[in-house]
């Protein structure tokens, strides 16, 4: 049973570690992002880690045809000096920040696309209390694939173990 089901439409902002964990036939299948932002905090933004990841982000541009964006992340959403991996906005207004305790090299254990839906497992995480005791499904489903009118739906379901 379902303990939590949000949904909302907004103009979309997905991260490139999401997508890049996708086989080269799902990232074909997506509907075109209109921008991809990178979040990193200092470390992470120099000139050697993020040139070690150009080519990441150049297949992943030219995969999906998105232009790539580094951002500092802001010290608020700092968790555990992990990187803020996935941001939803609308009118410039962060939503759902509960999604900068997603780890996406360590926390992910399935993701695939299908149709037009984006979707991902969380390992349970002991240590997180946000997810303590909780399998979460985050599924992100988009409109129609006509560019200039796709929308994201966020559905955000979690699941009793």
């Amino acid at each position: 049973m379902y303990s939590c089901r949000l949904k909302y439409y907004y103009d979309f902002i997905i991260c490139y570690q999401l997508v890049l964990k996708l086989n080269k036939s799902h990232k074909l299948q997506l509907p075109a992002f209109s921008k991809c932002i990178i979040y990193a905090d200092k470390a992470i933004s120099n000139n050697l880690i993020y040139n070690a990841m150009s080519q990441d982000l150049l297949n992943y541009r030219l995969d999906l045809g998105s232009s790539i964006l580094l951002q500092l992340k802001n010290k608020s959403f700092a968790y555990n000096n992990s990187l803020l991996t996935l941001k939803i906005t609308i009118r410039k207004t962060i939503l759902y920040n509960w999604l900068d305790f997603i780890k996406l090299n360590n926390d992910i254990i399935e993701i695939s696309y299908n149709s037009n839906c984006l979707f991902f497992y969380l390992l349970n995480d002991n240590n997180n209390l946000f997810f303590k005791n909780f399998k979460t499904k985050i599924i992100l489903v988009f409109s129609l694939p006509y560019p200039s009118y796709n929308k994201l739906l966020i559905s955000y379901y979690k699941l009793s173990i």
